[in-house]
């Protein structure tokens, strides 16, 4: 056996690792596995689908000065929804609180591992220690509660909102579907769990003058961080998106400070 073949045999031969999608059991090449979730590409997808969608700004932003163009709004046919819900915007985490008919997970907004701070964690984990309570309400449905933790040092605007960090709740998914405001107060009372607080309805127009009128936070006396609308109904777009919009205050000169001057 001449060197070359010797060489060739004591080679160390790589035996391909599978990987075991922890979603569904799937075992496969890593190459049919996201690579941040772990999981395999099926269940990535759908796992992204659960992901809060992006909120758009009201106004298209100019590409040179990135200020908001007034009047101009993001998506032009937003124009011909007549009836919008309001609610404040919090400023703080997007969280997740998932059922999957056996037991409730938190993740953040696009990851299943992101970095909860630990006072956040423990109030999730005393609002959501009942399974009792999801079984009861949800069965064996795949549901995805979104809300907010806000307030201590939760990102800038965190202190606030109070000292004490906590949860508010926004939106609800079940099974792919998007519940109705109403729905989402009847689970908020049913779990008592906190829900954000309504700001009436009225066209997109009536919103932004609500901002720009300066809008005075639920949590306290300084000036909210705007405002999130939604269609009456809830409507999506010709791609099947939800249409979503967000008014923020700082994006605009508001009255808040002057009608608040001591």
């Amino acid at each position: 056996m001449n060197s070359e073949m010797m060489e060739v045999l004591s080679r160390e031969v790589k035996v391909p690792q599978f990987m075991v999608c922890k979603r569904c059991g799937f075992i496969e090449y890593p190459s049919q596995f996201d690579k941040e979730t772990r999981l395999c590409l099926k269940c990535a997808d759908k796992e992204s689908k659960m992901n809060y969608p992006k909120i758009q700004n009201i106004f298209e932003r100019d590409k040179t000065t990135h200020r908001l163009i007034p009047g101009k709004l993001k998506v032009p046919s937003w124009s011909n929804i007549v009836k919008w819900s309001f609610t404040e915007k919090v400023g703080g985490m997007n969280i997740r609180v998932k059922w999957d008919g056996k037991s409730i997970q938190f993740a953040g907004r696009h990851s299943d591992n992101a970095q909860i701070p630990i006072p956040l964690r423990r109030v999730l984990e005393n609002r959501f220690n009942h399974i009792k309570g999801f079984l009861e309400l949800f069965q064996e449905k795949t549901v995805t509660l979104f809300g907010e933790g806000f307030g201590g040092k939760i990102r800038k605007a965190g202190a606030t909102y109070g000292p004490t960090q906590d949860f508010i709740l926004f939106d609800v998914n079940v099974n792919e579907h998007w519940l109705k405001r109403e729905d989402v107060l009847e689970i908020s009372k049913y779990l008592g769990v906190p829900v954000v607080p309504s700001l009436g309805t009225g066209t997109l127009n009536d919103g932004l003058e609500k901002v720009q009128a300066g809008l005075t936070s639920h949590w306290g006396n300084f000036e909210a961080e705007g405002i999130i609308a939604r269609p009456v109904g809830g409507f999506l777009d010709r791609w099947g998106n939800r249409i979503i919009v967000k008014i923020k205050a700082k994006e605009f000169e508001t009255q808040w400070e002057k009608q608040n001057e001591r």
